[in-house]
């Protein structure tokens, strides 16, 4: 990972923040509804976002993603993805939202 990359992600935290809170008040402004209800709704043929092979390759299209500094830019950056990797973004996106959900939720069930 470049300097570069490195630095637009820290300069974009307060933004991907905001989106996660926001994510947790159940507004989801970085993905299209019908994008997260296909990537909700499918298992991805077998394949998991947790799979070593596609832990890198979803970390550098999240990294990419969150280096976009604008909603405008996100939403543009993900029409380039292949629906798979798409897919795999909003798997990993929502997986960190359950984390962070749990992680700030007293009880747990």
């Amino acid at each position: 990972m470049s300097g570069q990359a490195l630095k637009n992600i820290e300069d974009n935290l307060s933004g991907v923040e905001h989106l996660l809170s926001q994510s947790l008040k159940g507004f989801h402004f970085a993905f299209e509804k019908q994008d997260i209800k296909l990537a909700m709704g499918s298992p991805l043929n077998g394949i998991s976002e947790f799979e070593n092979e596609n832990r890198e390759k979803v970390q550098e299209i999240f990294i990419q993603f969150v280096g976009c500094q604008t909603l405008e830019q996100k939403h543009k950056y993900l029409k380039t993805l292949p629906a798979i990797d798409k897919e795999l973004l909003i798997k990993a996106y929502f997986n960190i939202l359950e984390n962070t959900l749990r992680k700030c939720s007293t009880t747990h069930h």
